[in-house]
């Protein structure tokens, strides 16, 4: 990789955290959360996306960005009033600068993008740039001034070539102070331009002595010849990013007028159309964020630009003393899988020191003692590393909400929480799109209409709730709405009609509501652009349970639904407690443990069902046998203990277990991907004998089991 493309892979990674504040600053624009500092904080993120993509000459991405920059710039200045109407244009245009960007990052940046000419022309509406009326439709030329209309050229003869002649064109381009401000360069200017025919270029100018070079103040004049079948305007258009950085000439040899002082050719031209606002309105806060220093570079373009104030000091570049350092995943991924690597031949080292000759180890157990000390701050930093906060993921929601409820025709208002609780970096990764469709399904499938809610004695404003926290090893994310809640009538009779349960079947309502994870399946009468062809809930399950989690729902009817995703807190390292069913050893994730007990006769009791109970300090606590949920063969020993964990739907239950090894990190393996996925095993890891010990997943376990061993199996 050459340095312009370390440089271009750089620039990228900056846009996508430009983007993502000015989503958020543009959200809190919408919802008339923001201030003056937002808006300015939102002008600086698409000030910073042009300024880079000019480096790159990314000339589309250049353009759209600078006229929705003009026009944050006359909210930021009080000429354009924010209301509901400009702002879901700045949403849109958001949207749009993220599209062009990921366009010009693919290498596709001609790539046609719907609705980008209606959108740039609302926006040059909002600038003061064109009238209301003048907007044309998506793929339809746009007319000519008439007073700009070129004069009729004669048909050619079937004796003449149809291909166009060839015109020369001259640009004398003299850069100005902000030209290298914006990060624009001559070099890639000029090669950029040999696509439109150039063909020879001249320079003027003296070059000063390195004791007087300014390196914001450039002496030089490029004149660059075209040999083209352009038109002067197209010319014009491709300098047009640079009209606001540097002073422009065009002429024809041989033609009558000079383009430079011909007002009127100045009025058919779009680049130089777009010149004047940019200048009087634009141009100089954006390029004047810092206070100038040295001589202007207004002698050699010949024009004098206003100067702005300075920006606030909490405004400058490099202010912020929160900005992360970016690292790549897959550099966090090596050093993550180093850490489970050590962490094995630590248990190996502890595991030979336990059965060797004591005094021959004791100074290497010490060592051991230290090597583990050492291991659990290396891991517990690399951890912190990879841990990122929710709220990249939960600050794109409330955009779906308004989009959504703009097309539904519903008022909703969605409340966040927990927005700093931190996960895995892949885990976040994975997570925008689960949580799209969930909000997805609570708007359309969840809320009822204004009309309805007012009736059932509702607020009309529907709410919905995205919280997250941490609870142990795991992260629980829940989506709450006050909706009409699942209807199980409906939805069992669309699972019947689909042949997905028998009508003789005795479903629970909490079994009957996980069928909306079914793939396919949807309550919807007709398919419509949000929903009805049963993909989302689908998507959220595989998508949830891909990355070692699970999703459930708790619905009340007329009162709204819980959707509870449930997710490891990392997928690499994590406590364990080790213990023996029979001759296996299993693994349970220590933040479930609560305690363990020494299983007596009079500390179990037997219900009339045969399902067991443990009684632990007056209370009783639903007794589960891990033998029997692991369908191993009937015991030798009658000496048992329970360990109690605790589980995030069936509060405390004791799990019985023949022996109790001992707490241990471990690294977690899938199982599923080394072989395939097992019902109430969430995962693998090797111990220090070599011998693989699976993780129990408490709560599938619960599930499955139902009832408990009869009491006759437990105790004795």
């Amino acid at each position: 990789m050459d340095d312009d493309e370390d440089f271009e892979a750089l620039f990228f990674s900056e846009t996508r955290e430009l983007l993502d504040a000015l989503q958020e600053h543009l959200n809190l624009l919408a919802d008339d959360e923001g201030d003056s500092e937002t808006v300015h904080a939102a002008f600086r993120a698409v000030h910073s996306v042009k300024g880079g993509a000019a480096a790159f000459g990314f000339d589309r991405l250049i353009a759209f960005a600078h006229i929705f920059e003009t026009v944050m710039d006359r909210i930021r200045s009080d000429t354009l009033m924010l209301d509901p109407h400009v702002a879901q244009i700045l949403l849109r245009s958001g949207d749009m600068l993220q599209v062009l960007a990921e366009n010009a990052e693919a290498g596709t940046e001609d790539k046609p993008v719907d609705g980008l000419q209606r959108l740039q022309q609302e926006l040059e509406v909002l600038a003061g740039e064109r009238e209301d009326g003048d907007i044309v439709e998506e793929g339809a030329p746009e007319p000519a001034p008439a007073e700009a209309a070129a004069p009729a050229e004669p048909e050619p003869s079937e004796e003449e070539d149809d291909t166009p002649a060839l015109k020369e064109i001259v640009c004398r381009i003299t850069p100005e102070e902000p030209f290298f401000e914006s990060g624009h360069d001559i070099l890639r200017l000029i090669r950029a331009a040999r696509e439109h025919g150039l063909t020879t270029i001249h320079s003027e100018g003296d070059v000063p002595n390195i004791a007087e070079f300014d390196p914001r103040i450039c002496t030089l004049t490029w004149e660059l010849t075209f040999q083209t079948d352009q038109t002067l305007s197209d010319v014009e258009e491709f300098f047009g990013i640079y009209a606001h950085t540097a002073q422009l000439d065009f002429f024809q040899p041989g033609a009558e007028d000079d383009i430079d002082q011909d007002a009127e050719a100045q009025e058919e031209s779009p680049a130089v159309q777009e010149t004047p606002p940019a200048k009087s309105a634009q141009t100089a806060p954006s390029q004047q964020e810092k206070p100038p220093v040295g001589p202007a570079a207004a002698g050699a373009g010949g024009t004098n630009k206003p100067k702005a104030p300075a920006a606030p000091p909490n405004a400058a570049r490099g202010a912020d003393p929160n900005k992360s350092l970016r690292v790549e995943i897959a550099r966090i991924d090596r050093l993550v899988n180093l850490v489970g690597e050590m962490l094995i031949t630590q248990a190996a080292l502890a595991q030979q020191i336990t059965y060797g000759d004591e005094h021959q180890v004791s100074d290497m157990a010490h060592s051991v003692d230290a090597m583990s000390r050492q291991l659990r701050e290396l891991q517990e930093s690399v951890m912190a590393i990879r841990a990122q906060p929710v709220k990249s993921v939960f600050r794109r929601m409330p955009r779906v909400v308004r989009d959504l409820a703009e097309k539904l025709g519903k008022e909703a208002k969605l409340e966040l929480e927990g927005e700093n609780t931190e996960v895995d970096a892949t885990v976040i990764e994975e997570l925008s799109e689960p949580l799209t469709h969930m909000i997805r399904n609570s708007m359309d499938h969840g809320l009822e209409g204004n009309d309805d809610r007012e009736a059932a004695g509702k607020p009309r404003v529907g709410r919905i709730k995205l919280a997250a926290e941490h609870k142990g090893e795991r992260v629980i994310i829940t989506i709450e709405d006050d909706g009409r809640g699942v209807n199980r009538e409906r939805v069992l009779a669309k699972a019947i009609e689909r042949g997905l349960v028998s009508p003789e079947d005795q479903l629970s309502p909490e079994e009957v509501d996980m069928l909306i994870f079914h793939p396919g399946f949807s309550t919807a009468e007709e398919v419509s652009a949000v929903s009805g062809r049963g993909v989302g809930m689908d998507v959220v399950k595989k998508k949830i349970m891909a990355l070692g989690g699970r999703c459930s729902v708790v619905s009340t009817p007329g009162k709204g639904a819980v959707f509870t995703i449930t997710l490891p807190l990392t997928l690499a390292v994590m406590d364990g407690m080790t213990i023996a069913v029979g001759d296996q050893k299993y693994i349970l994730p220590l933040s479930q443990v609560v305690e363990a007990l020494r299983i007596t006769g009079e500390s179990g009791k037997r219900l009339p069902d045969g399902s067991s109970l443990l009684e632990r300090r007056g209370e009783y606590l639903r007794l589960l046998s891990l033998r029997s949920a692991l369908d191993l063969p009937p015991r030798d020993s009658t000496d048992q203990m329970a360990i109690v964990v605790d589980t995030e739907t069936s509060g405390h239950v004791a799990l019985t277990v023949d022996e109790l090894i001992g707490q241990r990190q471990i690294v977690l393996k899938s199982l599923e991907a080394n072989f395939h996925k097992v019902d109430g095993i969430s995962g693998a890891t090797i111990l220090g004998d070599g011998q693989v010990a699976l993780i129990l997943d408490v709560q599938a376990l619960v599930r499955m089991q139902g009832a408990s061993a009869p009491i006759e199996e437990t105790f004795h």
